[in-house]
């Protein structure tokens, strides 16, 4: 049993009407980005309150 695909002609033909068969490639995010969606967490907003609150009675004495 032979398989046969399609001629250049017809690969020509299906590269005009349907375009090229790539992926798009999605840009990743940048690193900044994750680092601030990281302190929508709850859990982190509570650890940095009390970060700023150590450092304030740190400096009040």
């Amino acid at each position: 049993m032979q398989q046969k695909g399609l001629s250049k002609a017809e690969i020509e033909e299906s590269r005009k009407k349907y375009g090229e068969n790539v992926l798009t490639e999605i840009p990743p995010d940048p690193l900044w980005k994750k680092i601030l969606e990281g302190f929508k967490d709850p859990m982190i907003m509570i650890l940095l309150v009390a970060l700023v609150v150590q450092v304030v009675l740190f400096f009040l004495g």
